[in-house]
C-alpha cells in the first residue's frame, strides 16, 4: 500500500490551548522543518471537546521515527506540544488504502476505530471490513459526492485494530446517514460487528498554519 504514514495522536487539551488553540503553532513551525513532514491537522473532538487530536502526515513512519531518537530536535518538539496538552492518551500511526487527506479537509472528520475480537479470525475479519468499506466507497462514488471515503488502515502498534476515515460536509450529514442507513450498509456493518468493536470519533479540524 503506497501513500503517506499517518501519525494519530490524541491528548487531553490544556486550559491554554482552550483559551487560545494558536498556542500549538509553535508545533508547525517546529513539524515544517523535519525531513519527511507532509502536513499536519489539529481540532477538538466534537463529542468530548477536551480531547484535542493532532494528525501528521509523513513519507513514511521511519521519518516520525528517526525524529522521535534526536536527542536535539525532539525535547524542543515535545515541550512546544506541552503547552497545548496536559496528558497525552494514545499515538498510533496508519497508512490508509484511500486519500485521508481528503477526509481531514472535511468540516467533519469521523474515525471509526475498529478492534477485531481476541477470538475472532483474522482472515474473516479483514474480509468483512474490506466488503463494507468497499461498499461505502462504492455508494459515495455514485449519490453522495459530498462524502469522501478514504478508506481503512491497520494500525501499525496493534495488528487487531484498523481505523476507517470518512469525510462528513457537515454534523448534521452526519447524523442523517447514522440514521437512516442503507439495507446492504447495515448487512455489511452487522457481518463486521460480529468480528470486532468499533469506536466513532467526530472532530472538526484545522491544517496548522505553515504546515
Amino acid at each position: 500500500m503506497s501513500g503517506p504514514t499517518y501519525e494519530i495522536v490524541k491528548v487531553v487539551a490544556s486550559d491554554a490551548y482552550l483559551a487560545d488553540a494558536s498556542v500549538i503553532n509553535e508545533v508547525a513551525a517546529l513539524l515544517s522543518k523535519t525531513p519527511g513532514f507532509l502536513g499536519a491537522w489539529q481540532g477538538l473532538d466534537i463529542h468530548e471537546p477536551t480531547h484535542l487530536w493532532l494528525i501528521v502526515a509523513w513519507e513514511t513512519i521511519e521519518h516520525h521515527r528517526t525524529l522521535m531518537a534526536d536527542k536535539e530536535k525532539y525535547p524542543p518538539l515535545r515541550a512546544a506540544l506541552q503547552k497545548a496538552a496536559k496528558e497525552m492518551l494514545a499515538m498510533e500511526h496508519v497508512r490508509f488504502s484511500g486519500d485521508f487527506a481528503r477526509a481531514l479537509a472535511a468540516p467533519v472528520t469521523e474515525l471509526a476505530v475498529w478492534t477485531r475480537k481476541a477470538d475472532a479470525d483474522k482472515a474473516a475479519f479483514d474480509a468483512a471490513l474490506g466488503a463494507l468499506v468497499a461498499l461505502l466507497e462504492g455508494a459515495a462514488a455514485k449519490t453522495d459526492t459530498d462524502v469522501c471515503i478514504a478508506g481503512a488502515g491497520a494500525v501499525v502498534e496493534d495488528e487487531r485494530k484498523f481505523v476507517v476515515g470518512l469525510g462528513w460536509p457537515s454534523l448534521e450529514r452526519f447524523k442523517a446517514a447514522v440514521a437512516a442507513p442503507p439495507a446492504e450498509v447495515v448487512a455489511k456493518l452487522g457481518a463486521v460487528k460480529q468480528l470486532g468493536d468499533v469506536e466513532l470519533k467526530l472532530v472538526s479540524l484545522t491544517k496548522y498554519p505553515g504546515a
